[in-house]
């Protein structure tokens, strides 16, 4: 885990954590040590940063949108980050194969498993909403991401870097952001298409389920 805290501001906390279930260590790991240099390089970043690139080396595959999960070691763990640290940020890094892509996509994802479907960013790489389990542990204003890395395109060598460059794009905007609107800005500007259907979907989401908020 890397942990790097601000001289001078307090009271803002990111979160960023990979390696979820199965082997995804071995694909979300690489990234987020490059993230964790990129802060202890650069020094600029907007609030406490706390990195972990696996939260479980290798494991069973459960579903984080299952409750299951949470009941596991990892999502135990998980939950008790979260409730300790209180990110206003909080950054999922997964990694799928090309067979689970048409499943992460599809429009019928909410009723078959709650959770809308997830949306092409750049470079094969999905974002979408984290797991309602998990997302009720935050506050309404609070920015939570899921990203999906795409396993077969950081195998190839001629697409590793592009997709690397997609992912570290959006995670050091994340690092930069004081608030939900900046980043929300960032991707906007940069990806205008894909985050009007991300938005849409997750208002859609929003809505069905979390009246409470």
């Amino acid at each position: 885990m890397f942990r790097f805290k601000p001289l001078h501001e307090k009271g803002l906390t990111k979160l960023f954590v990979g390696g979820m279930h199965g082997d995804e260590c071995e694909h979300t790991a690489p990234l987020l040590n490059m993230l964790a240099e990129k802060v202890r390089d650069e020094g600029e970043y907007c609030g406490e940063i706390v990195i972990i690139p696996c939260l479980i080396r290798r494991g069973a595959y459960v579903s984080v949108l299952r409750r299951e999960y949470y009941e596991r070691a990892e999502g135990r763990r998980l939950l008790s980050l979260v409730r300790e640290l209180k990110p206003s940020f909080y950054f999922e890094l997964h990694a799928y194969g090309i067979h689970a892509l048409s499943r992460l996509t599809a429009e019928d994802r909410l009723e078959r498993e709650g959770a809308p479907p997830l949306v092409e960013i750049c470079e094969c790489v999905l974002i979408g909403s984290v797991s309602p389990i998990l997302r009720r542990e935050f506050g309404k204003d609070d920015f939570c991401l899921t990203i999906e890395l795409p396993k077969w395109r950081l195998d190839a060598i001629n697409a590793y870097d592009r997709v690397v460059g997609c992912v570290l794009d959006i995670l050091t905007a994340g690092l930069h952001a004081c608030t939900r609107e900046d980043i929300l800005r960032f991707l906007r500007r940069r990806y205008p298409a894909q985050l009007s259907e991300a938005e849409r979907l997750f208002k859609t989401f929003h809505d069905a389920y979390y009246d409470a908020y």
